[in-house]
Parts: structure tokens; sequence; C-alpha cells
């Protein structure tokens, strides 16, 4: 069994953050149950790296999607209005910057 999560790109710093709140607080759950976590994210595996030493995520469970094919295909939601200026994610960032 596996979760599959998706991250906007490898440069978006909301995605960092999923990324290391992944590591940090589910990982260690789904190993217990021994399910695999795996992070898929847009851009080409050098950006994926430094995202693994920002954040520890394990490489090994990073993927990236170089043109968006993946995402295409999901029909995800795209564009900055829609995935990065709403409020619910100046909310998170705003509580995590002020928080740590």
């Amino acid at each position: 069994m596996a979760v599959v999560a998706f991250a906007r790109h490898f440069g978006c710093p909301f995605c960092l953050e999923l990324a290391a709140q992944l590591n940090r607080d589910l990982l260690p759950q789904l190993k217990e149950l021994d399910v695999k976590l795996f992070l898929v994210g847009i851009g080409p595996r050098e950006n994926a790296l430094k995202m693994v030493e920002s954040s520890g995520f394990p490489a090994e469970f990073l993927f990236g999607d170089n043109d968006g094919e993946c995402y295409k295909a999901l029909d995800t939601y795209e564009g900055l209005g829609r995935t990065f200026l709403n409020m619910k994610s100046t909310t998170v960032l705003m509580e995590r910057f002020f928080k740590d």
C-alpha cells in the first residue's frame, strides 16, 4: 500500500514545507503501518535533490515530473491564484513563519 502526495514544483516554498511536514509528521506513522509515502513534484531531479537537502524527505521516495505530464493527466489545478495566492495558503505560511 502507498500514499502519493503531489507538490506544485520543487522550487515552491509551500512545497518545501509540505515535504518537511510529510517527512516529520506522516512518514514515521506510515512506516509503522508498512505503508510507503511518495512525493511527486514538477521539475528535474537536480531540483528535487535540493528539496531533499532542505526538507529531509527521503530521495528514494521523491519523483520528478519534468514536463508536468502527470499533473495534466490528473487534471490538477493550475495557476498562481488557485494554488498559491489564496487565503488558506497565506494563513498556513504565516502560522509557520511565526511559529518557527
